[in-house]
């Protein structure tokens, strides 16, 4: 392969670019258009972002990054009302942590202790396996399971930095944050981690002119010939609307369509700027905040067949007035997804081969791990059977964090329509067991916690656990001290985190400044 043609000039093209570019010596055209805008919302990644700028994109250290961009770091998620009403749980990553790995409790755990499936090794558990087992018939709810499990709640709840008087980091190296951040700056990092076989044009696709023996992509400055053609055109999805062998599907359930978005300014930045993404459920959907070191976020998300976009509006105008850098922009799609992403010579990667709702920030995750089976030289049946099993898991991902809620409200009541116990429990005891999942979520632990979140019978699930009772007792000490830990932690005294962005990594420039960098 030598000549590749990238059509979408948004976030998701430029990291295909980039990525390829630091991979490959394969001459590489981005093709924009203004025909078709970009969207510029993203601000929150998954969390094996950290990972994938240092092996994908070479970046050993992300202070540049951030201050390019104006990112800001994400230690978890805080989920307000979402899973029931009146409740609010902060939590980091859950790591799969191995019962038989305790051994090296002072050393620095790695793959496969934290991300392989339980079930590959023998006689080996995951930690959040163990605590389902000791604690299935217990009243213990979410918060115990946070506070023995995860180590970032803390941090994801509050103002502090998780750094000690002498700097140093005091959270797991590896993949314990990410990063939200301001999609268009983002893209202009991007662009300049490329060289020369790296070339930007303007141009409006037309459509693929295909025959038996080659495919050509129509433009309007002529036929543009390529070795392969990769939509990362996102909604619009330019390339994939002229492939049908790609078999753009309808999510045919209930979900989302529709979402109004708004950036917006910081009054006290001091107080404002916590280290998670803050999620919300309403009656007629979910809204979220994402705050960068310049700006936040704000998105309220809802299904249009059921809720009049102008509500959301006078919603979403309510709660962002005087604070407004720009007037809320509705943005809507049709939830679908690819059953072939590769045909041909032609590839559709990010939203462009699946997107249902934005509550899936995997969106990344996988375009990411798309481009390292790109990369290595998979072949395009071995892709698409990969993006079969992640589109199945990214479906069930959401499906147990929305129908599983017992939030009151209407959005809620049709989300609820598709839970079925006994559906779920055969997922999890029979047909889906082996399934061998690229995504470091697996629906294993994902539907026993939002169990636990929504305060489902968790009788029902059949646990299967094989630990001596040495093994048993080290599993219960480690919850001991993660429980203790947490405690510890929040007793102290932290840096606060926009004082220690600024000083750390926006060379102490304020909010405003970098701010007026970042819209210039």
């Amino acid at each position: 392969m030598k000549k590749v043609v990238i059509v979408g000039g948004g976030f998701a093209g430029w990291y295909t670019a980039a990525v390829l570019n630091k991979h490959t010596d394969w001459q590489i055209t981005v093709l924009e258009s203004k025909a078709y805008p970009r969207l510029g919302v993203g601000e929150t990644l998954g969390w094996s972002a950290p990972y994938d700028w240092s092996r994908l994109l070479g970046l050993e250290n992300d202070t540049q990054l951030m201050y390019e961009t104006g990112s800001s770091y994400k230690y978890g998620l805080t989920a307000t009302n979402f899973y029931a009403d009146n409740t609010s749980y902060s939590y980091g990553k859950f790591f799969n942590l191995k019962a038989n790995s305790l051994a090296r409790f002072y050393s620095e755990f790695t793959y496969p202790e934290y991300h392989e499936p339980w079930s590959v090794r023998e006689n080996d558990i995951g930690l959040q396996q163990a605590w389902f087992y000791f604690n299935q018939h217990t009243k213990k709810d979410f918060n115990d399971y946070i506070q023995e499990l995860n180590e970032t709640s803390y941090f994801t709840s509050s103002n502090s930095a998780p750094y000690s008087r002498d700097n140093e980091y005091v959270l797991r190296t590896q993949e314990g944050w990410s990063y939200h951040i301001d999609a268009e700056n983002f893209i202009k990092f991007l662009k300049g981690l490329c060289d020369s076989n790296v070339v930007l044009k303007e141009n409006k696709v037309l459509g693929l002119r295909r025959s038996v023996s080659e495919t050509v992509l129509l433009t309007s400055n002529g036929p543009v010939e390529a070795d392969l053609y990769i939509d990362c055109s996102g909604f619009q999805r330019v390339l994939v609307n002229s492939v049908k062998e790609m078999e753009l599907t309808d999510y045919n359930m209930p979900t989302t369509n529709s979402a109004w978005v708004c950036p917006t300014r910081y009054d006290d930045p001091h107080n404002e700027i916590f280290g998670g993404t803050q999620i919300f459920g309403e009656d007629w959907g979910w809204r979220f905040r994402v705050n960068l070191y310049h700006r936040a976020g704000n998105g309220c998300v809802f299904d249009s067949t059921q809720t009049d976009p102008e509500l959301v509006k006078r919603f979403i105008e309510t709660y962002t007035k005087d604070k407004q850098l720009f007037p809320p922009k509705l943005i809507q799609w049709k939830p679908s997804y690819v059953k072939k992403p590769w045909v041909g010579n032609v590839l559709a990667l990010g939203i462009s081969s699946y997107f249902t709702d934005p509550f899936d920030a995997p969106t990344f995750d996988v375009h990411s791990r798309n481009l390292e089976d790109l990369i290595k030289g998979v072949t395009a049946d071995e892709f698409n059977q990969k993006h079969e099993l992640v589109t199945l898991e990214r479906k069930y991902r959401l499906m147990y964090n929305f129908s599983t809620s017992k939030r009151s409200g209407t959005f809620w009541d049709q989300q609820r329509s598709l839970f079925d116990e006994s559906i779920w429990l055969d997922i999890m005891h029979n047909r889906l067991d082996n399934i061998d999942s690229r995504l470091t979520h697996n629906w294993y632990q994902m539907y026993y916690r939002m169990c636990v979140a929504s305060g489902y019978d968790r009788t029902n699930i059949n646990l299967r656990l094989n630990l001596d009772q040495p093994t048993q007792d080290m599993v219960k000490a480690f919850f001991t001290y993660n429980r203790a830990r947490n405690n510890f932690i929040k007793s102290q005294s932290w840096p606060n985190l926009y004082d220690w962005l600024k000083n750390n990594r926006f060379n102490g420039e304020d909010h405003t400044q970098v701010l007026e960098r970042m819209i210039q």
